[in-house]
């Protein structure tokens, strides 16, 4: 009998994983939205805002807290500096207006301009040929500032500054904006706990648990099964708790590409049709048979055939019933005969006895059936494993578990993650660069692994092979194509 070691041959990859970014983060500032911003009398500041927010509605989908709503002449970015009436007057003007001049920020919903400055024209800043008393007559007339009120546009970030540098270049070149750490929602981007346990469980094992993954891939291709892509499914809380000299502690599950399976196909051990030298869509079977989502479905496979406390239907035994008495209804008519004897009560009859029978057996827990496409012999080491909670110890779905895949996966492979609940993601090829389609690159692509928009996030890393980082375009393709694994345009 041949004894599988599953980790013969396979070198644990030298480098260092790099953590994705959000497209919330990758996409900072660059959501901007217009808006105005007026120069007031300093001393009429309360009353300028109460009456703006009881004039014009507030778009509560916006939450602007991260923006100064009221800024002095010395703060104001560059731009905004050259049009306000203290610039155009002149140096001296304004260092002596300093104190009387404000500048307020009105966010969308927009106001028509020309009912912005009617609103807020009593408001104006009192220019410095205004400061005294021009004569009695000037209390009777109707009040007009020398200073025209100024209206400016400008464009104001959506989301609050990542760091406190990008705060300080908003605010030269947008609108000063505040730069406070605890604004960010978990939905913006990982951190605290949930970002260091991540970070330091999958830092200790990548390069181990990818070189394993390579392994299943190239198996895959070898067979004739898929392309060269493989995937690990680790439980961190076994890695975590086992010696360090485990090198490959905690892997659950390992599945590669199977796109090349068909049912009508298959031979012995699965192989399906020969691989495809180029990216035919109608050739690459369904996203299914790809390596991450067979590795999803193994996951289940194995949490419903570990369950050590199945469901059993108490027996039951049935006996007759009493018939109930029958339900007689008296109408009006017949009240009149109450006194009157009543008629002869027909006998009741009893229903026939029925016959014991045999018990019914208990309902036995029925077993899934078992994985298609066919298991390879490393696949199948590794689903034996009693290494993972049932549904009745608590298991649910990927709950709580990282996967290592050596290509960033696809779209639907991406979303299957997600709705699979896995902690983190470590890819080690990217879908290429400038791909619109990629599904986790925060820059090009979707960024899928932590949108807001999305019920649930994982945290997403890419390992980088030791030598990669700094090296020309073409040599980082050598050393890629070193580790023989599928490159080219296709959906991993």
């Amino acid at each position: 009998m041949v004894i599988l070691d599953p980790f013969k041959d396979v070198q644990p990859l030298r480098g260092y994983v790099s953590l994705l970014k959000t497209v919330q983060e990758t996409r900072s500032g660059k959501d901007t939205v217009e808006a105005y911003v007026a120069e007031i009398n300093i001393k009429s500041a309360s009353k300028v805002l109460k009456l703006l927010e009881s004039k014009f509605s507030k778009d509560p989908s916006l939450s602007l807290t991260h923006l100064r709503r009221f800024v002095k002449p010395e703060f104001l970015p560059e731009h905004l500096k050259r049009g306000s009436a203290a610039a155009a007057e002149g140096e001296a003007i304004a260092a002596s207006k300093g104190s009387q001049t404000i500048y307020i920020l009105i966010p969308p919903p927009l106001p028509e301009l020309s009912l912005l400055e009617t609103l807020l024209a009593p408001y104006a800043p009192i220019s410095v040929s205004s400061d005294t008393p021009s004569g009695p007559d000037t209390a009777t007339s109707e009040p007009a500032p020398l200073l025209p009120i100024r209206v400016q546009s400008t464009r104001i970030p959506l989301s609050p500054p990542t760091t406190e540098e990008e705060s300080e270049t908003w605010s030269r070149t947008l609108w000063p904006t505040i730069f406070n750490p605890a604004a960010h929602p978990i939905t913006h981007s990982p951190r605290g706990p949930l970002l260091v346990d991540a970070q330091e469980s999958v830092s200790r094992r990548a390069g181990n648990y990818l070189a394993l993954a390579r392994k299943v891939a190239l198996e895959a291709k070898r067979s004739g099964r898929g392309r060269a892509i493989g995937a690990v499914v680790v439980d961190p809380a076994l890695a975590d708790a086992a010696d360090p000299s485990n090198k490959f502690a905690g892997i659950v599950a390992v599945a590669g590409d199977a796109r090349y399976c068909g049912r009508e196909n298959a031979g012995e051990g699965g192989a399906g049709a020969a691989p495809s030298t180029s990216y035919d869509p109608d050739n690459e079977g369904q996203p299914d048979h790809h390596a991450l989502m067979r590795a999803i479905s193994l996951i289940a496979y194995k949490r419903l055939t570990s369950s050590t406390s199945p469901t059993v239907t108490p027996s039951i035994s049935i006996s007759p019933a009493s018939t109930p008495p029958p339900v007689t209804a008296i109408s009006s008519s017949t009240e009149h005969s109450a006194a009157s004897p009543p008629p002869p009560k027909k006998p009741k009859t009893s229903p026939p006895p029925l016959e014991p029978g045999p018990e019914p057996e208990p309902i036995q827990p029925t077993q899934p059936p078992p994985p298609y496409p066919p298991l390879t012999p490393l696949e199948s080491h590794f689903l034996s494993l009693p290494n993972i909670q049932t549904r009745t110890q608590g298991g649910y779905l990927c709950t709580s578990l990282d996967v290592y895949i050596t290509h960033e996966p696809c779209v639907c492979c991406a979303m299957g993650m997600l709705l699979s609940r896995f902690r983190a993601v470590v890819y080690l090829e990217a879908t290429g660069p400038g791909r619109a389609d990629a599904a986790l690159d925060p820059y090009t692509g979707y960024g899928l692994h932590w949108r807001q928009e999305l019920n649930w996030r994982a945290v997403g890393f890419r390992f980088c092979v030791e030598g990669e980082e700094g090296v020309e375009e073409e040599e980082e393709r050598e050393g890629s194509e070193g580790l023989m694994l599928e490159r080219g345009v296709f959906h991993a």
